[in-house]
């Protein structure tokens, strides 16, 4: 095998070589060294579904998780899973369900658009590519104001969501989320580490060549190493582009780990090169599939370029040893629940966790169900399409709070009754007064935690209502515009 085509395998090792990888150092997601996730399980994945987070399909309590990205600080930023993100995400299993405890949301790429070229666009000297095929991994989630790979323009700043998916010698990022984004503050590549100078000062992620010479890297006390995978972060003013590849200044460099939990881990992704009778490559990691007891659906041949989920526990070799594969077949690959918003009779469309659902087909929403879905709680489930899902079956809930849900409220929030000493304030909602609590957890979307921000301001609220105080307990609140 030539150099060339190593390099290429280690690429595709960036986002998928480990799943139980937790950002080092400064995240409250690391295992096994102090972080809020000691003890835990992880999982690699793409969400896939909200209210509580659905990882490639597998369904995750977050009622209590924290939500957070890095930043080019030692503390990362509260923030909100989204449809199409890649999130490693740390959680135990209590005997009924797996309760996560941090939800890190990892995008591939957070720069500005290069070049244009067929199906997709370059980033930070790395090529992504659009996916409109259900079957081949989730379809490319599109926001910010974009609503198909038409709208993106160079020089765009964009967050970009994905797996690498090699095809021979060439590795691509297959975008599950592109985000528009206005100035993130930050650059943001993750990747293999190669051709790296013998002082450690400089070395290359894919087409990116990176100046680290003022990069600590962390954790303290290791050694960037060809082969290793890395977070860089950089400000935005660090990238340097001429005529060579792009050059760009790291302001932080994080070398992922690999940690194992009591739980097995899952991780998804695209299945790439040789595929063997026991064991296959799995975007540049090993998967041993020799014991597995489950592979679906039944019948369903591993090939390449599969997107695939794996559930099972690492091996010394640092291989994944697969006790269940499952194979994606794009049927009802999405689920909602949460409350209706905007709901338009005519064309049957609304809202779920802002998230935008179509449920235009016969017999989609259930008989029971309203006919007005606005501010009813409701279970969807459907596929992805490039904004938002096509639902094939929603559900509707009799209790408006149904327990333990993540419902939403809209109201004006008091001008007098925002109390500090209990993070609280009164929300009227439809005349009627709604205690809200917020948390250190709670996201505050493009709004302050200050009383001048929320008094007599409108807002949406999203939470867990307690039924025995009757307190809604907040995991976002925004402006309602």
């Amino acid at each position: 095998m030539s150099p060339t085509h190593l390099h290429r395998i280690s690429q595709a090792l960036a986002a998928l070589c480990c799943v139980i990888l937790m950002v080092a150092c400064g995240s409250a997601g690391e295992l096994g060294s102090g972080g809020t996730g000691t003890g835990s399980s992880a999982a690699l994945g793409t969400v896939t579904g909200l209210g509580s987070v659905f990882v490639d399909g597998v369904r995750f309590n977050d009622s209590n998780a924290a939500v957070q990205i890095d930043n080019l600080t030692d503390t990362p930023d509260t923030t909100e899973a989204k449809l199409g993100q890649r999130v490693q995400l740390a959680f135990t299993f209590n005997g009924v369900e797996s309760l996560a405890q941090t939800v890190n949301i990892e995008p591939e790429l957070v720069g500005a658009v290069d070049t244009l070229v067929s199906n997709g666009f370059v980033v930070l000297g790395q090529t992504v590519v659009i996916n409109t095929d259900p079957v081949a991994g989730p379809v490319t989630q599109f926001d910010g104001g974009y609503t198909g790979l038409g709208d993106v323009q160079i020089s765009n700043l964009v967050e970009v969501h994905g797996v690498p998916r090699t095809t021979g010698s060439v590795t691509v990022i297959q975008a599950t989320r592109v985000e528009k984004r206005i100035a993130p503050g930050y650059l943001r590549v993750v990747g293999v580490v190669s051709a790296l100078s013998k002082d450690g000062a400089q070395f290359s992620l894919g087409g990116l060549v990176v100046n680290a010479s003022d990069a600590v890297p962390a954790p303290a006390g290791r050694a960037l190493a060809n082969d290793q995978t890395v977070v860089v972060l950089a400000s935005a003013s660090g990238l340097q582009s001429g005529s060579g590849a792009p050059v760009l200044t790291a302001g932080r460099v994080r070398i992922r780990e690999r940690v194992n939990g009591p739980e097995q881990a899952y991780v998804g992704g695209v299945v790439s090169n040789s595929v063997a009778a026991t064991s296959f490559n799995l975007g540049g990691m090993a998967v041993n599939y020799d014991s597995a007891t489950e592979i679906t659906p039944k019948g369903a041949t591993l090939a390449n370029g599969a997107y695939v989920q794996v559930r099972g526990n690492f091996a010394a070799d640092g291989s994944l040893s697969a006790s269940r594969i499952k194979l994606r077949d794009g049927i009802l690959d999405a689920e909602l629940r949460g409350t209706a918003i905007g709901y338009v009779a005519l064309a049957k469309t609304f809202t779920v966790r802002d998230v935008p659902v179509s449920a235009a087909g016969t017999n989609v929403i259930d008989s029971s169900c309203p006919a007005d879905l606005s501010g009813v709680y409701v279970e969807v489930k459907g596929t992805l399409r490039l904004t938002g899902i096509l639902a094939a079956s929603v559900k509707c809930s009799a209790d408006p709070a149904p327990a333990g849900a993540v419902i939403e409220r809209r109201g004006l929030a008091s001008v007098t009754q925002v109390e500090y000493a209990t993070n609280s304030f009164t929300l009227t909602v439809d005349g009627a007064p709604l205690k809200v609590r917020w948390t250190p957890l709670t996201f505050f979307k493009d709004l302050a935690r200050t009383r001048e921000s929320l008094n007599g301001t409108s807002l949406r609220v999203e939470g867990v209502l307690n039924k025995g105080t009757g307190v809604l307990i907040a995991t976002k609140i925004r402006l309602d515009h």
